[in-house]
């Protein structure tokens, strides 16, 4: 999965599988992200699932400079 997601071995990686909606609140853990990838430069967020808060997700990402840490994976098969 590591190597699918680009994702190199040994690089910490903080994972949620859960519908991208509001209730689930995922822009709090991207927030938090943040605060870990302050501290480990190398670290990733890989976010599984689907739902209406995507375009806000990536859109958070990106205003945090994340872009190239947090991955929306959408559903894996």
């Amino acid at each position: 999965l590591r190597a699918r997601l680009g994702i190199p071995a040994g690089v910490p990686v903080i994972g949620s599988v859960a519908r991208y909606g509001a209730v689930k609140n995922l822009a709090l853990l991207v927030r938090a992200f943040a605060h870990v990838r302050a501290r480990h430069p190398d670290a990733r967020l890989v976010l599984v699932g689907e739902g209406p808060e995507r375009a806000a997700l990536a859109a958070l990402a990106a205003d945090l400079g994340l872009v190239d840490a947090v991955t929306l994976a959408g559903v894996l098969a």
